[in-house]
C-alpha cells in the first residue's frame, strides 16, 4: 500500500486508510462503534500509505505540556511517544489522549515517506491538517456517520457521536460538517 504523493489526500482515501488502520489497532472494532486506542501503549503492526511499521508506544516525561504525542520512525519501526498525562489517560481511553494517539497514527500512516523524503517544514501545516483528518476518520468512520444519518433521517447529533466514539463534541461537529459537505 506504499505510495508517494505531492498533493493533499482526499477524504475518501483518508477514510479508507483510517478504517484499515482501525482494524489493525483494534481487530474487534466495528466501523459503527468506538475503536480502542489503548493498544498503542504497547506494540502493534500498522500498515498505511507509507508501508508497514512495527510500532511501540512509550511515555516521555520530557515532552513539554503543549505536546501530547510525538512519532519517530525509520527502517520499518516507529515509536509513538506520549506526554506523561496522555500516557496515563490513554489507558483509560480519555478522549484527549485518544485524539493524540489517532493523530500520531495519522502521521505514521500517511506522512512517513513524505517526512523522510523532504524534511520540508513548509509542509507541516498541511501534514498536521491531514493527521487531524485521519484521526477524525479513525475515530468516526464515514460508514458510521452514514448509518446514523440514515437512521435519523438527517444529521446525527455531534454530542451523540462524541459519546459513542470517544471524542470531543468539537471533533464530532467538524466530522459531521466534513461528511455533510462531501456527501
Amino acid at each position: 500500500m506504499v505510495t508517494h504523493r505531492n498533493s493533499s489526500l482526499d477524504g475518501a482515501t483518508i477514510d479508507r486508510v483510517a478504517c484499515e488502520v482501525r482494524l489493525q489497532v483494534d481487530p474487534d472494532a466495528s466501523p459503527h462503534d468506538r475503536v480502542a486506542l489503548s493498544p498503542v501503549r504497547g506494540r502493534l503492526i500498522v500498515e498505511g500509505l507509507c508501508g508497514r511499521f512495527d510500532v511501540s508506544g512509550g511515555m516521555m516525561a520530557a515532552l513539554p505540556n503543549h505536546i501530547w504525542g510525538l512519532t519517530c520512525f525509520g527502517a520499518g519501526r516507529a515509536m509513538v511517544w506520549f506526554h506523561r498525562t496522555a500516557w496515563i489517560e490513554l489507558a483509560a481511553e480519555v478522549e484527549r489522549s485518544r485524539w493524540s494517539a489517532g493523530h500520531e497514527l495519522g502521521h505514521l500512516s500517511v506522512h512517513a515517506h513524505d517526512l523522510r523524503r523532504t524534511g520540508d517544514s513548509s509542509e507541516t501545516p498541511k501534514m498536521e491538517r491531514e493527521a487531524n483528518l485521519f484521526c477524525a476518520h479513525l475515530l468516526i468512520p464515514d460508514a458510521a456517520i452514514h448509518r446514523l444519518w440514515s437512521q435519523r433521517n438527517g444529521s446525527p447529533l455531534p454530542a451523540d457521536l462524541a459519546t459513542r466514539f470517544g471524542c470531543s463534541v468539537v471533533a464530532a461537529e467538524r466530522r459531521v460538517e466534513e461528511f455533510r459537505t462531501s456527501a
